[in-house]
């Protein structure tokens, strides 16, 4: 009997447990509502792509590398013409470069002479990765499915390995956070250019090409990689640095290193400074290639916990803050809203501090984004809850009674009608 009166209270409408999970219900259905509100549509842009981990990533992280990437050599090949890349490729070849990529995709048409050195020097290197980028019908679609390769020097009988160059949330004001080892490509799969370089260097052609979920990029707030321009490699600096058995990228990284008002080809990171109202992208494509190679070969990866965790702590959350707010309503009415907006704020900043030592510490990133609304909003949405529900409620209740009543009176009616029918 305690048993079913305990579920019993529970199943009532205002009891805390059932107005808590309506909060955490009510505040996952909102983070789903798409914003298409014109006069909203700055801040859509500005909050849309935040999450509270970039605070952690950008803001909290040392400075100090966590590694150290003495295997991988930047070519930033700037606007250079094809001879000069050619030639280029040929010098880190000759070099000894274990292992060379290519972000770059040579779609439009150029002199025929420099096109057909930039092939022979393409299909004299075995080790080389050419870039390609995958293409679909809607480039505005969420659910992107690709349908086709776009390749640079086509009909060029090109014959190179070729790896994608596209980023996860790489159109405008989206931040690269995760990266698809393999991409399907209608019927076909496409490895990415981390990846084919990867196995390239290595050798180790299992380990992630059948990786089933995007992995989550684990940025560092320094470059540890040595860069130089493509000129500095014409003019015989090569010498300065050692590609021996290294991965050497060619990429853009502006008309110069350091070049900072270049947009062309960069994308938003965890690592920008400014992730609300932010005014420019923060790194350059092949960078984010590059971070993703020494991801790879240094094994340092964040794991993800899965979604449902981050409704579970919403909805635990809720239910303290609620049962906190009625114990201290019933003892001092005056207080209880000031003291639960406390509570709140104590339960914000121990939510967000967990998530930071979790990431920093242990690399594990706790996605606390709906834990933090339902921990926001749960006091509104608990009072806009309990009036209209006690008012349901109510209604609920007389309406049994009533059915109840009238019921019990048809009964006694026809048991009447029985006994007065003669035998």
């Amino acid at each position: 009997m305690r048993l079913l009166g305990t579920i019993r209270e529970l199943l009532r409408p205002t009891a805390t447990a059932h107005v808590a999970l309506v909060v955490a219900v009510v505040c996952a259905a909102i983070s789903t509502i798409p914003i298409n509100i014109e006069f909203l549509a700055p801040l859509e842009i500005a909050l849309k792509e935040f999450e509270y981990s970039d605070v952690v990533a950008s803001r909290l992280q040392p400075p100090e590398p966590r590694r150290v990437d003495t295997s991988l050599v930047i070519v930033n090949i700037g606007y250079a013409r094809r001879f000069d890349i050619a030639r280029a490729i040929s010098i880190a070849r000759d070099a000894g470069a274990k292992a060379i990529g290519v972000d770059a995709v040579f779609s439009l048409q150029s002199d025929s002479a420099e096109q057909e050195y930039l092939v022979s020097t393409i299909n004299s290197t075995p080790n080389i990765v050419m870039g390609e980028v995958l293409k679909n019908p809607n480039e505005h679609d969420d659910g992107i499915v690709y349908t086709y390769h776009e390749r640079g020097l086509q009909g060029s009988n090109v014959r190179s390995l070729y790896g994608n160059v596209n980023l996860q949330g790489s159109s405008s004001f989206k931040t690269v956070r995760y990266w698809d080892p393999v991409s399907k490509v209608g019927p076909s799969y496409s490895k990415s250019l981390a990846l084919q370089l990867y196995e390239v260097f290595t050798g180790d052609t299992t380990r992630y090409s059948s990786y089933p979920d995007p992995i989550y990029v684990r940025y560092q707030r320094q470059r540890t990689w040595y860069s130089i321009d493509i000129e500095q490699l014409l003019d015989g600096d090569i010498n300065a640095i050692d590609v021996k058995n290294k991965i050497v990228l060619f990429g853009y990284l502006g008309s110069h290193i350091g070049d900072t008002n270049s947009t062309e080809d960069r994308f938003y990171t965890t690592q920008n400074q400014h992730y609300i109202g932010r005014s420019a992208p923060d790194m350059y494509g092949v960078e984010i290639h590059a971070t993703i190679l020494s991801m790879l070969l240094h094994h340092d990866f964040v794991m993800v916990v899965p979604s449902w965790v981050d409704m579970g702590v919403g909805l635990v959350l809720s239910y303290i803050i609620l049962s906190f707010n009625r114990k201290i309503s019933r003892r001092n009415p005056s207080l209880g809203e000031t003291l639960t907006r406390v509570a709140q704020a104590v339960l914000l900043t121990s939510v967000f501090s967990v998530m930071a030592y979790c990431y920093l510490e242990w690399s594990l990133l706790l996605p606390v984004d709906l834990s933090i609304a339902c921990c926001v909003l749960c006091l509104d949405i608990a009072t806009l809850y309990d009036g209209t529900a006690a008012t349901v409620y109510r209604r609920i209740q007389r309406g049994i009674r009533i059915t109840r009543v009238r019921m019990s009176r048809r009964t006694i009616r026809r048991k009447r009608k029985s006994e007065e029918v003669p035998a």
